[in-house]
């Protein structure tokens, strides 16, 4: 058995830059510190220091319209190229659990991380971002972004087989486009993987891809309900994904409110997860609540557990860097 401490402070340089450019380097180093009982009782460290430097460009424009709620519109454009390396990495230690076999080794399975982080990998990319946001004054000084179209791709100078984000030179194509009128909203997100990869049964070459989307209806009140989808093509087709989701919850007056989801999966078939639980709360305004859930995953598990939230503060309602149109 084996116990993980994680000390990560970040360090963030806002350099002054003029009107329309962003550049604001961030360092961030770590420490590792295991306990192992097994094979004998010892304490191991890893140290870590990574670098992430984003520049981008801010240009905006804005329209006056007949529309109602959209008097005024603005489009801000926002290009950014982000930099990030790994500085340093201290030497690896011998113990058993941190062997590192070939990706499909399955005795590299025996010693299972406690995540991703346990690998400290060392990379090296840069990433480039096309943002558009659409934003509209919905009251007197109060702004709200009501559409987001972001293209994304990663290309990776440095290659590591373990882990997916760093496998491939061309990281995949990604696009995300978010629409906010309530009381509706939508969220969709696709990737497609540039580079081709190797089908694992019949070795013909495909290009690798997902979309996922979501619609909600959300009345402010409490009450919603939503429905998502998902769809994944990957090189091992046992690991691809159809489904459907339908959500939602209902305020009732009384001391609790009631939520749920289920899931079918068009890929088996047959339904699939579900959740459904209680929300315990004072109203009409409480700073905790208390949650009950009880559920099944998608690989037949069922569960239950309870959660205490404690509402210490919330953020503004609207993003103030876009202060008044």
């Amino acid at each position: 058995t084996g116990r993980r401490f994680q000390g990560e402070p970040r360090f963030v340089m806002n350099v002054p830059m003029p009107t329309g450019l962003q550049l604001q380097p961030l360092l961030k180093v770590g420490t590792l510190v295991y306990q192992f009982d097994y094979p004998e009782t010892q304490v191991l460290h890893r140290e870590y220091a990574d670098i992430e430097v984003p520049f981008s460009l801010r240009f905006q424009k804005r329209f006056n319209t007949d529309i109602s709620g959209f008097a005024k519109v603005a489009h801000i454009f926002q290009p950014r190229l982000i930099y990030a390396s790994s500085l340093f990495r201290s030497q690896e230690s011998a113990h058993p659990f941190f062997y590192r076999g070939a990706p499909d080794d399955l005795e590299a399975l025996s010693n299972p991380r406690f995540d991703s982080l346990d690998y400290v990998f060392e990379y090296e990319y840069a990433r480039y971002e096309l943002i558009n946001r659409f934003v509209r004054e919905s009251g007197p000084g109060s702004v709200h972004r009501f559409w987001l179209v972001q293209l994304s791709q990663q290309i990776n100078s440095k290659r590591n087989e373990f882990d997916a984000r760093f496998k491939k030179r061309l990281g995949p194509l990604e696009l995300l486009t978010q629409v906010d009128i309530p009381p509706f909203s939508f969220q969709a997100q696709g990737t497609l993987q540039v580079e081709p990869t190797a089908n694992k049964f019949t070795g013909e070459e495909m290009h690798e891809a997902g979309w996922s989307a979501t619609i909600a209806y959300d009345r402010g009140d409490g009450d919603q309900v939503s429905l998502g989808t998902r769809s994944t093509r990957t090189a091992d087709p046992t690991t691809n994904e159809d489904y459907f989701r339908l959500g939602g919850a209902k305020k009732l007056p009384t001391f609790f409110d009631v939520f749920g989801s289920v899931e079918y999966d068009a890929h088996t078939g047959s339904m699939g997860a579900y959740e459904w639980g209680f929300i315990i709360a004072n109203k009409p305004v409480s700073c905790w609540s208390f949650r009950i859930t009880n559920g099944k995953r998608r690989d037949g598990v069922q569960y239950a557990f309870f959660t205490f939230n404690l509402l210490l503060g919330a953020p503004g309602e609207f993003n103030q860097q876009y202060k008044s149109l």
